[in-house]
């Protein structure tokens, strides 16, 4: 009986900790599911070289999912070198003066 408890103990343990990983093997499969076709024909278009195929496949798996990124990090990047230009400009000249239409704003610019 405690043989059997335990190994209870052990499968809801087991659970708890692959519970965070629902998600992840939930998009996997989904992936997995989808992909299945197109790969089946890059196995034919290679006359039967599964392995050259999932090389390929893999490659070009993997740039399609990390473009996004990639594109994301360019941005930030373009970003933040604009900042570090605005804030030294800035630093050098002050700030620069309010348009005439924020001052005709009654409660920012002048009564």
């Amino acid at each position: 009986m405690l043989i059997v408890l335990l190994f209870l103990g052990l499968l809801y343990a087991l659970f708890d900790v692959l519970k965070a990983f629902t998600g992840v093997f939930t998009f996997a499969l989904i992936f997995a599911v989808s992909l299945a076709k197109p790969f089946e024909k890059l196995v034919y278009v290679f006359r039967g070289n599964r392995k050259l195929a999932a090389v390929i496949y893999s490659i070009l798996l993997i740039a399609l999912v990390a473009q996004p990124f990639l594109l994301f990090i360019s941005n930030v990047h373009h970003h933040i070198r604009e900042l570090i230009k605005l804030v030294t400009e800035v630093k050098e000249h002050g700030l620069p003066p309010l348009s005439e239409s924020i001052l005709n704003i009654p409660i920012i610019g002048d009564p």
